[in-house]
């Protein structure tokens, strides 16, 4: 339990320091003076695609900073359910460490998909105003070896 404990503060902990960058980067547009964020420049052999940049800048400037940092948030399935997802609008899901639909061990192959299902639908649903961004999934497998 307190393994777990110290996963979840652990966690929180990522997510308010996420928020506190992300607003601090934004004192200007709150009306306190700041210093301008110096980024690294990324360097990639990939072109970047003018149309495609401007898909991406349009997307986030629908987002609220809420839902920008929620974006960023990768939720475990035994802890959060599809309405989470459509409700905060978080970006990723993550199975692993132990985590099973339902928390059965034994669940078929159709449990997954139906909840992977379930998890996509909820990200895709632009219902409440906000725009559909799909989840991602993501995968924590641990191999044990012996000798």
């Amino acid at each position: 339990m307190m393994k777990m404990f110290h996963s979840l503060r652990s966690a929180a902990t990522c997510v308010l320091l996420g928020v506190s960058i992300t607003v601090g980067g934004y004192q200007g547009a709150l009306g306190a003076e700041s210093a301008p964020v110096a980024w690294p420049a990324v360097k990639s052999s990939v072109a970047k695609d003018p149309r495609v940049e401007a898909r991406i800048t349009a997307l986030l400037g629908q987002l609220t900073l809420e839902q920008k940092v929620a974006q960023m948030v990768q939720a475990d399935i035994r802890y959060t359910t599809p309405e989470d997802v459509r409700k905060y609008r978080l970006g990723s899901i993550l199975n692993g460490g132990g985590a099973f639909p339902g928390n059965n061990k034994h669940a078929a192959v159709a449990d997954w998909v139906a909840l992977a299902d379930r998890f996509y639908d909820a990200s895709m649903d632009a219902s409440q105003g906000a725009p559909a961004i799909p989840v991602f999934w993501g995968l924590m497998r641990f191999t044990v070896t012996t000798t």
